[in-house]
């Protein structure tokens, strides 16, 4: 018997049961043609699928849509379609229709560039959970970047996208720690958020956490060999400032 076939009968039911007009169906049948999950990737049926999801209101299928229409996965790049299907999403409350809204405005992506419209998008899309636009929003707050500056509630929003795993949040937020930044420094607990960041081979962590055993801030103990080993790592990765201090501790010794 074929391992496939239980992954066969429900791509079968799921499709019964879109044909009937259950709108889950329709998107989760949409999906898995989109991805190749238990099939073949067939872009049109995807497409066919979401659009029946996305027409009757399903606000992600609705967002598929308009990533695929900005990002031209196997379509033409289509900034007009992509904003009509991501525009309904929102509507709903979609947050992940409303941070790629934001990404448009802030790029410039078929409109007419808008930083604090951007920012207005990644807030509400902040509110709703969605971590990269908790990140986005709190580097606005960071830089008063369309938002007014505030570095105390940009550190929340840190926090909040870091709780949620994404390995940049968690490297803002121990620059922030490590600088004293809308917090209280405190290098220590800093050098702890590099570590988590450094183990997901976040570069720009693990060259400070070189920085850090390197230099020793406040008290930290120094381990030249172990900054050493560390720049090699984010050196051998392109970064170019772990050349440069690798350069300077070669010349220390």
């Amino acid at each position: 018997m074929s391992t496939h076939a239980p992954e066969l009968e429900h791509i079968d039911e799921l499709a019964t049961k879109a044909d009937s007009g259950d709108i889950e169906s329709c998107y989760q049948l949409g999906l898995i043609y989109l991805d190749g999950r238990s099939s073949k990737r067939d872009l049109p049926s995807a497409l066919h699928w979401l659009e029946m999801a996305a027409e009757k209101g399903h606000a992600k299928a609705q967002t598929n849509l308009g990533v695929i229409y900005a990002t031209g996965a196997g379509v033409d790049v289509n900034p007009l379609e992509a904003r009509r299907w991501l525009d309904r999403a929102a509507e709903q409350h979609q947050a992940d229709a409303l941070f790629n809204l934001g990404l448009f405005a802030e790029e410039g992506f078929g409109e007419t560039r808008d930083i604090p419209k951007a920012v207005t998008l990644y807030a509400e899309a902040a509110r709703l959970g969605h971590p990269e636009a908790q990140m986005n929003y709190g580097l606005a707050l960071l830089h008063g970047r369309g938002v007014t500056e505030d570095a105390q509630e940009a550190v929340r929003w840190f926090m909040a996208a870091a709780e949620k795993g994404l390995v940049e949040a968690v490297h803002n937020l121990a620059i922030c720690l490590d600088a004293g930044i809308g917090i209280d420094s405190d290098p220590k607990l800093a050098h702890e958020w590099y570590v988590m960041s450094a183990e997901e081979g976040y570069l720009p962590s693990i060259y400070n956490l070189a920085y850090h055993y390197e230099n020793g801030p406040d008290g930290w103990p120094r381990d030249v060999d172990k900054a050493k080993q560390l720049y090699q790592v984010a050196a051998a990765s392109g970064h170019d400032g772990a050349l440069d201090a690798l350069v300077r501790i070669s010349q220390l010794n």
